[in-house]
C-alpha cells in the first residue's frame, strides 16, 4: 500500500468543507519508491465502448462493476456467516455516528431461509442478504469460489503497491461480494459518497467474520491488503474517504525536460471524471501526493474544479485544470492539471 503523506489543507482562499466532514483534510497515499501501473498508451488500449463483465470465476454469473459501488472480499476459505451477524457487525462499525443497518423488509433477512448442517450445526451455504445501510440498498452475496483469477486478478494488482497481491489472491478458496443497489439521481454526488460509505462499511463488517486475503474495490479496480481495513473504517470515522482503497494510480510517461505525470482511476465513479497530473518539475512521489490530495479536497466538497480553474497544493503548487474527453493513458475522461508554470513560462 502507498505510504501516507502529510495532510492536505485548503489554499487560504478555498471555502470550508461542508458539514460532512468536520476533520482538517483527507490523508492522501503516494508510494515510499514511487513507481506505477504497467503502463497502457492509446496504441495497446483497447478503444472506449461498453464495459463488459467482469468474470468473477467460471462458474458464477457474470457481474458488470462499473454499473454500482462494489467491493469483493478475496477468502482463505468458503464464506459462512449468517446475516444477523453481518448486521451486527455492520451496526458495530456504525456506533456513534447516528447511521444505522437494518434488514431490508421486502426482502428479509436473507431472502430464504438459512440451511444448517445438523450434525456440526454450521452453515452448509455462503451468506446472502440485503442490508439498507443508513437507508442505502446494498447487496451481499458469498460464493464458495476463488475471487478473481488469471488476468481478472493480475488487472487489479500493482505489484509495485502489493507484490505478493496475485500470489496472495490466488489463494483465494471462496469470497464475498458487496455491491450497492440504491436508485436515485446518478449525479448526486452527496449520494455517491454515501453509497461508496455503505459498501466499505458492509465489506468491512464481512472482514470481521472471515478470513480475508484481500479486498478489491471495483470502481478503480484496485487490490487492497486486508490489514489496512481498519484504517479505512478509520478513516470513515474522522469524516474522511479511504480513498487509497478507492483509487489506484497509472503512470503519466514524461516529456521533455519534465518528470512523469500520474493518473487516478476510480474518481469517475464519484466526481465524472479522473483527475490527470500532467508532466511536471516535480518528482513523481510528489505528483502522486499532489494528485490524492487534491482528489481528497473534491471528494470531500463533492465538486469537480471547473475548466479554466486554477487549484493549489499545501505546499503552494499551483496548476489549470482542463476538462479532455480522454486520458492520456487511460480510455476515461478526465480533469487534466497542468502546472502554471507551463502558461507563464515562469
Amino acid at each position: 500500500m502507498p505510504a501516507s503523506v502529510p495532510p492536505p489543507v485548503e489554499p487560504a482562499d478555498s471555502a470550508p468543507p461542508p458539514p460532512r466532514e468536520q476533520a482538517q483534510a483527507e490523508p492522501s497515499a503516494s508510494p515510499a519508491a514511487p513507481q506505477s501501473e504497467p503502463l497502457r498508451t492509446r496504441a495497446t488500449e483497447p478503444a472506449r465502448k461498453d464495459p463488459g463483465l467482469i468474470e468473477i470465476h467460471p462458474d458464477l454469473p457474470k457481474v458488470n462493476p462499473n454499473l454500482v459501488f462494489g467491493a469483493t472480499m478475496a477468502l482463505w476459505s468458503p464464506p459462512r456467516f449468517t446475516p444477523q451477524e453481518l448486521l451486527d457487525g455492520v451496526n458495530e462499525i456504525l456506533e456513534g455516528t447516528g447511521a444505522k443497518a437494518i434488514f431490508d423488509p421486502k426482502m428479509g433477512s436473507a431472502g430464504q431461509a438459512q440451511k444448517f448442517s445438523l450434525l456440526k450445526r454450521r452453515l452448509k451455504g455462503p451468506p446472502s442478504a440485503m442490508l439498507r445501510v443508513n437507508g442505502l440498498f446494498t447487496l451481499v452475496g458469498g460464493g464458495d469460489k476463488p475471487a478473481f483469477i488469471g488476468k481478472a486478478l493480475e488487472d487489479r494488482v500493482n505489484p509495485a503497491l502489493w507484490s505478493e497481491g496475485v500470489k496472495r489472491l490466488s489463494a483465494s478458496r471462496g469470497h464475498v461480494m458487496v455491491a450497492d443497489a440504491h436508485g436515485g439521481d446518478l449525479n448526486d454526488p452527496d449520494l455517491k459518497y454515501d453509497r461508496a460509505v455503505a459498501v466499505t462499511v458492509a465489506a468491512a463488517a464481512v472482514s470481521m467474520l472471515t478470513d480475508p486475503l484481500g479486498i478489491i474495490w471495483h470502481p478503480a479496480g484496485n487490490a487492497t491488503p486486508p490489514d489496512v481495513i481498519p484504517d479505512f473504517i478509520q478513516s470513515l470515522a474522522d469524516g474522511l474517504a479511504p480513498l487509497p482503497l478507492w483509487l489506484r494510480w497509472h503512470l503519466v510517461p514524461p516529456v521533455a525536460g519534465h518528470y512523469p505525470g500520474a493518473v487516478s482511476r476510480g474518481l469517475e465513479a464519484l466526481l465524472g471524471m479522473e483527475l490527470e497530473m500532467a508532466p511536471n518539475d516535480c518528482t513523481l512521489e510528489r505528483t502522486v501526493g499532489h494528485l490524492f490530495e487534491l482528489a481528497a479536497r473534491h471528494v470531500r466538497t463533492g465538486k469537480a474544479p471547473g475548466d479554466g480553474q486554477q487549484v493549489g497544493t499545501r505546499d503552494k503548487s499551483w496548476y489549470v485544470c482542463r476538462h479532455h474527453p480522454r486520458s492520456t493513458v487511460l480510455d476515461v475522461p478526465v480533469f487534466r492539471l497542468t502546472p502554471v508554470s507551463d502558461y507563464t513560462g515562469g
